[in-house]
C-alpha cells in the first residue's frame, strides 16, 4: 500500500522507530518535524525543531530525536515520550 501524507514545508529528512511505528519527516523551511502514525499514516504531532533542520535520527531504545539544523549549525534533541526539546 503506498500513501501519500501532507507534512510542512520543504520535507527533507526521514527517520522511523520500528519500536512505536512513527515516522519522522524534517520540515526544512518550516522549522519542525512531522510525527506520523505509521498504522494510520496521519500526522499525530508537529514538534519545533529548530532554524533550518535538515536531518533527523532516532534512537529506538532512548525514544529520542535528533536532528542537525542548518540554520544554526545545532543540534536538537527531542523527546518522542513527550514531543519536546526535555530529553
Amino acid at each position: 500500500m503506498i500513501a501519500t501524507v501532507n507534512v510542512g514545508r520543504y520535507p527533507h529528512g526521514v527517520a522511523v522507530n520500528e519500536e512505536t511505528n512513527r515516522v519522522y519527516v524534517v520540515n526544512f523551511n518550516g522549522g519542525s518535524i512531522s510525527v506520523i502514525d505509521g498504522t494510520t499514516n496521519k500526522v499525530m504531532a508537529t514538534i519545533e525543531a529548530g532554524k533550518g533542520p535538515r536531518d533527523v535520527a532516532v534512537n529506538a531504545r532512548t525514544n529520542c530525536l535528533y536532528v542537525a539544523n542548518l540554520g544554526l549549525h545545532d543540534m536538537s534533541a527531542i523527546n518522542n515520550k513527550t514531543l519536546s526539546g526535555a530529553v
